[in-house]
C-alpha cells in the first residue's frame, strides 16, 4: 500500500543554549558622562540613557544618549526637559517623559523630537513608561501619584491615583498586561491588573543612610520582575508568581567596585533594562560615591544574570526530521533559510494503510492530508498563521484552495530539541508536542553555526 502522509508547514525562530558567562558586575562606559534618568533598551540593541540633571532637587537634564553594546557613547536627541523614565513603542520610537517640564516627548528612529502629551492631558511630573500589547502607554507621575493611561489615538485618562502609589517612579508591564510600578518616596512596588485592581506587590528593604527615596526604576525580562533599589545600592529579582524578593546584586554599601554579583557595589543605582535576549541588565549608577543629592555625571554598568541563556537566532543545522516520541506516528521536518529569515516545517503522519472510504478530508480526519503556514524569522519565538490547503494531488495540476485558520508557535530549547505549541479554533484543538531528532546528522552543524 502506499504511505499516506498529511504535511503542516510553518515558519519559526529557535532558542539555542549557550554556555552561561561568568556571573559579574561590570562597567561599560569607564568615562563619565550626564546621564541620571533612566534607561531603556531599544530594538536596535542600543541602550538609551536619559539625562535627568546634575542634581536630585534640579532635574535640567536636556539629552538622551545612546550607547551600544560596546560601550560606545553618543547624543541621541536633545531639546528635553529633565529628561527621566523612557520606553520604546513597537514601531521603534523613543517615548521620553519630562519630570520638570510635564511632557511626553516622542522621538522618532531618526533623533526627531515631538510632543505626545503635556500638563493639559494630565501629565504631572513624569518618570516611568510601559506600552501594553494593545498599544495603550501608561504613565507614572510622580508629581501627584497618580497613572495615566493614553489610548493609541493619543487620548489620555486617569488609571489609578493615591492610595499605594508615593511618586511612582519605574514602570513596566508584564506578558499578562499588568502593570507595575516602583515607588521612589519608599520600597513598594505596586501592581496594577488591566482592569485597573490595585495592590502591594513587593517590597524592597529601607535604608539608614538614605532617609528620602526607595527604588529606582524596574524592568520585566525573563518571566520576572528586575528592580534597582536607590535607598540600599542594590538589585532585586521579584517572582511573578510568589512575589518573592531575591537579591541580585550589590553590597548595599555604596561603591563603584565591579565584579562577582554579591561583591559588586552601587552608587544610587535609577535606571535599569535588560538586553533583548534576557541575559544582561543595564543600569546607570552615580560616579559619586557621597551624598544623596548630587547623581551625576553617571556611567553605564552591565549585570550578568545567573542562570539565563542567550536565545541564539536559527540557523541551517535545524534543517532536519523531528519527532516527539510520545506519538512517534508523525513527524516534523525543518528547513530554515537563514539567509531570506523564512522558516518551514512540514508535519506529517505514517500510516501504511488506507482510510476508510467514509473518512472525511476535514481537518483532523483520517482522510485529511494538507494543512500548511509559512513565515519569517522573528527573535526566539515564531507565531505564524495556519493556512489550511485543499484540492492537491500529487505530480498533478490542480487548483489549490487555502483558508486561515488558527496559530502554531514552533520554540527550540537548543540543537537537539523543542516544543511545538497548535491552536486550531476551527475543531476546538490545542496542544503541546515536544520534539527531538530523527537522527543527528545535523546537530554538529548546528552547534557550529551557533558558535560562530
Amino acid at each position: 500500500m502506499k504511505q499516506v502522509r498529511i504535511f503542516i508547514a510553518l515558519y519559526t525562530s529557535v532558542i539555542f543554549a549557550t554556555q552561561v558567562p561568568a556571573q559579574e558586575v561590570s562597567t561599560l562606559t569607564p568615562v563619565p558622562f550626564q546621564a541620571s534618568g533612566g534607561l531603556a533598551v531599544g530594538p536596535d540593541d542600543n541602550i538609551y540613557v536619559a539625562d535627568f540633571g546634575v542634581l536630585l532637587n534640579n532635574a535640567n537634564g536636556t539629552r538622551v544618549y545612546k550607547v551600544t553594546p560596546e560601550g560606545d557613547v553618543t547624543v541621541f536627541a536633545t531639546g528635553f526637559n529633565g529628561a527621566s523614565g523612557n520606553t520604546f513603542d513597537d514601531q521603534g520610537n523613543l517615548y521620553q517623559s519630562n519630570i520638570r517640564g510635564s511632557t511626553i516627548s516622542k522621538v522618532a528612529p531618526n533623533g526627531t523630537v515631538t510632543t505626545f502629551a503635556n500638563a493639559g492631558s494630565g501629565v504631572n511630573g513624569p518618570v516611568g513608561l510601559a506600552f501594553d500589547s494593545a498599544g495603550n502607554l501608561f504613565v507614572a507621575n510622580c508629581g501627584n501619584s497618580t497613572i495615566l493611561k493614553f489610548n493609541p489615538a493619543g487620548q489620555g485618562s486617569q488609571f489609578a491615583a493615591g492610595g499605594l502609589l508615593s511618586c511612582p517612579n519605574g514602570a513596566t508591564m508584564d506578558d499578562q498586561d499588568n502593570l507595575y510600578v516602583a515607588n521612589f518616596n519608599n520600597g513598594s512596588v505596586i501592581k496594577l491588573t488591566p482592569q485597573g485592581n490595585m495592590s502591594l506587590f513587593a517590597t524592597t528593604p529601607g535604608s539608614t543612610t538614605k532617609a528620602a527615596g526607595g527604588n529606582g526604576h524596574i524592568t520585566f525580562a525573563n518571566d520576572r520582575l528586575y528592580v534597582v533599589s536607590n535607598a540600599t545600592q542594590q538589585v532585586f529579582e521579584i517572582d511573578l508568581d510568589t512575589a518573592a524578593l531575591t537579591l541580585i546584586a550589590g553590597t548595599g554599601v555604596k561603591g563603584r567596585a565591579d565584579g562577582p554579583l554579591l561583591q559588586a557595589s552601587f552608587s544610587l543605582p535609577n535606571g535599569i533594562s535588560a538586553s533583548r535576549d534576557g541575559t544582561r541588565l543595564y543600569i546607570n549608577d552615580s560616579e559619586n560615591i557621597t551624598g544623596n543629592n548630587n547623581i551625576s555625571p553617571n556611567v553605564v554598568r552591565v549585570v550578568q544574570l545567573p542562570n539565563i541563556v542567550a536565545p541564539i537566532d536559527m540557523n541551517a543545522g535545524l534543517n532536519d526530521a523531528w519527532f516527539s516520541p510520545a506519538t512517534d506516528g508523525q513527524g516534523f521536518f525543518i528547513t530554515v533559510f537563514a539567509d531570506t529569515g523564512v522558516v518551514t516545517l512540514a508535519w506529517f503522519t505514517y500510516d501504511t494503510v488506507l482510510p476508510d472510504q467514509g473518512a472525511g478530508a476535514n481537518l483532523g480526519d483520517p482522510g485529511h492530508r494538507w494543512l500548511t503556514a509559512l513565515g519569517t524569522i522573528d527573535g526566539n519565538r515564531s507565531v505564524m498563521d495556519i493556512s489550511i490547503t485543499s484540492g492537491g494531488v500529487f505530480d498533478t495540476s490542480t487548483d489549490i484552495e487555502r483558508v486561515d485558520d488558527g496559530t502554531i508557535t514552533l520554540t527550540f530549547d537548543d540543537c537537539s530539541g523543542g516544543t511545538v505549541d497548535y491552536d486550531i479554533p476551527s475543531i476546538d484543538r490545542q496542544g503541546s508536542v515536544p520534539i527531538e531528532r530523527v537522527a543527528g546528522d545535523n546537530t554538529a552543524l548546528c552547534e557550529e553555526l551557533v558558535g560562530e
